[in-house]
């Protein structure tokens, strides 16, 4: 993907982001794809899935993506 080719990796990143992280909650779209990045063992933060919140609370505006569900909600 041409939008990731200058971004940083994973590794390079990742304990800066545990860091400000840290007792915080996080949510994030599809977390049950962003926590294979963060070690729940640590019990760094908590995370709220809200596509599984978009699953029960707005049934037909899944399938569009995360662009059209946040244009939806009004939150960019």
């Amino acid at each position: 993907n041409d939008s990731l080719k200058n971004s940083p990796l994973t590794s390079e990143v990742l304990d800066t982001f545990l860091k400000f992280a840290k007792g915080k909650a996080i949510w994030a779209y599809n977390a049950d794809f962003v926590s294979k990045f963060i070690n729940h063992d640590k019990n760094i933060c908590v995370i709220y899935d809200i596509l599984k919140l978009a699953k029960t609370s707005f049934p037909s505006v899944l399938g569009s993506g995360l662009a059209f569900f946040c244009t939806f909600l009004n939150i960019f």
